[in-house]
């Protein structure tokens, strides 16, 4: 597992190499929690201080957040990252 402090050093291509490439799993999961916890999009947007096409991107999977946006998201569905990132 990664440590808080070497995550907030990492650069969005590095991403990818950690989670072993599932990218492809954020969008979804995002979306899912965002239904679940019965937020809006522009709620979101609002508590991550981010564009609402911000979060539409990342839920369509056009766009995969940043290592830091990963954490706030973490924190703000109080889950982990591991579980926004994998299947």
């Amino acid at each position: 597992m990664i440590e808080f402090k070497e995550c907030i050093a990492l650069k969005n291509e590095d991403l990818s190499a950690i989670y072993g490439g599932q990218s492809e799993h954020i969008g979804p999961n995002l979306l899912t929690l965002r239904i679940t916890s019965g937020r809006s999009k522009y709620e979101i947007a609002d508590e991550l201080h981010v564009d609402p096409v911000s979060i539409t991107r990342y839920e369509s999977g056009t766009r995969i957040p940043d290592i830091n946006t990963l954490i706030k998201l973490s924190k703000l569905f109080k889950t982990s990252i591991e579980n926004i990132v994998y299947e």
